[in-house]
């Protein structure tokens, strides 16, 4: 048995057995570039750390001067947003009907912002203090556009997140062991992970020859 202390040495282990089928993807394919739609892993991590979920339509969208939007990044512009509520996704207590809030939004090649007015979105934000009108994004990517796929899911994962058994938040990996088989390629992976809560998760890979790996 060989125990790996090294996180980076147990990912390189874990995934260069890819089979030869999956390695010859189309880069867009494997990326879903070809759609908006984001991944189960994105949304969750943004429902996880965002106490307050919208679904709102804009109904005012102002871009701010230079001066008032210091520390956007390259290809983006900062906006003054209104924005009026349909409904409330995850959150404490009610809502007012509208709320305000500012975002960085990504710009088209020409350096032209999109016509935000009237778009419907997803707002992944917290409660300003005080300032129940007002809620802050808890990322660059917390305005999403709607998309009732994009909806589902991400109540699907508000629900899982509160459910009395909901897995523990993991918080690191504690250790990794791999035992080589009797073929090239052949083994078994075991990962402990640690938790928020000390709950125990362990992951199990299993690599065989021109086989995907299975978890």
């Amino acid at each position: 048995m060989i125990r790996i202390q090294n996180v980076a040495l147990y990912c390189a282990l874990t995934f260069s057995a890819v089979s030869p089928a999956i390695a010859q993807i189309p880069q867009n394919q494997a990326t879903g570039a070809a759609s908006s739609q984001p991944s189960y892993a994105a949304l969750a991590a943004q429902v996880v750390r965002a106490p307050l979920i919208l679904d709102a339509r804009i109904r005012e969208a102002t871009k701010l001067d230079p001066d008032q939007a210091q520390g956007v990044a390259a290809g983006r512009a900062r906006y003054y947003i209104v924005a009026d509520v349909l409904a409330l996704i995850r959150g404490k207590g009610a809502m007012p009907a509208r709320v305000s809030y500012v975002a960085d939004v990504a710009l088209d090649r020409r350096g032209k912002g999109p016509k935000l007015k009237k778009q419907r979105v997803l707002l992944f934000a917290i409660p300003v203090a005080s300032r129940p009108d007002q809620i802050q994004l808890t990322g660059i990517e917390s305005q999403r556009n709607y998309l009732p796929e994009t909806d589902a899911l991400v109540r699907t994962i508000a629900r899982e997140a509160v459910a009395a058994d909901a897995p523990p938040a993991i918080t690191g990996v504690g250790n990794a062991f791999h035992v080589p088989g009797s073929l090239p390629g052949e083994g078994e992976t075991q990962v402990f992970l640690t938790t928020e809560s000390n709950v125990p998760v362990s992951l199990q890979i299993v690599r065989k020859p021109g086989m995907a790996p299975r978890w």
